[in-house]
């Protein structure tokens, strides 16, 4: 058997194992998309179920998933990649309604918000580093979004006047980047430690700690194209 049909067969057997005709169908648009088999985890089949459970149109989640190929650099590797540009489409979707009512019955304008598809703001007058920290959710290296989206969601528990504190907001940068660099595949992780030590050597600097920390952010934000936060 060809390693091609072998990749199908393996995805078609993930797809059996689903239990509804609604997630069988997306996985299988999926793996069309990707034009090679996949395998589902169960990240994959929680959301599959949950946009079921939420009554999410199946036509709405291939929109998502369709954006998703259209805009990553590369082609998603599992359907929770494709996660944020779903829930971007289900947004658009459930805000046409009423916008159509509001103008008068008029066609919504096709042009995306700024911050459609962005959690809420922090506060009214939002200090950069957490709006910066809110844009990252819809960066298109989805370790980078699902890290960004986990901060957001933390520091929400936090008390308001906390969040402006100086210390707080400048730790920002190293709780982010560890929980980006804890999600990367081991190769990534391993790529990222190496140009960490080619800088040093090009700077012909020693490896003390403190050299050590910064070339490893350089090389972080170099490989993934991670703004800093402030």
């Amino acid at each position: 058997m060809s390693e091609d049909s072998e990749a199908e067969s393996g995805a078609g057997g993930a797809a059996s194992s689903l239990p509804s005709t609604y997630a069988r169908g997306l996985f299988d648009h999926f793996v069309t998309r990707r034009a090679r088999g996949t395998d589902l985890s169960s990240q994959d089949v929680h959301l599959l179920l949950g946009w079921e459970a939420e009554g999410i149109p199946e036509g709405w989640v291939v929109e998502g998933i369709d954006v998703a190929f259209a805009k990553l650099r590369e082609a998603p590797a599992s359907i929770s990649e494709c996660r944020r540009y779903v829930l971007k489409v289900v947004e658009a979707r459930r805000e046409k309604p009423a916008e159509a009512s509001t103008n008068g019955g008029a066609e919504a304008p096709s042009e995306e918000a700024p911050e459609a598809g962005l959690p809420a703001p922090f506060c009214d007058d939002e200090p950069g580093p957490l709006r910066q920290l809110r844009l990252l959710c819809r960066h298109p290296r989805a370790e980078v979004a699902a890290a960004s989206e986990r901060l957001c969601e933390e520091l929400r528990l936090m008390p308001a006047e906390a969040l402006v504190q100086f210390d707080v907001l400048l730790g920002l940068e190293l709780r982010l980047e560890e929980a980006v660099v804890a999600l990367l595949p081991d190769e990534e992780q391993e790529a990222l430690e190496e140009e960490a030590q080619r800088m040093l050597r090009r700077e012909r600097r020693g490896a003390d700690a403190a050299a050590a920390r910064r070339a490893r952010t350089r090389a972080y934000r170099a490989l993934l194209e991670v703004p800093p936060l402030s």
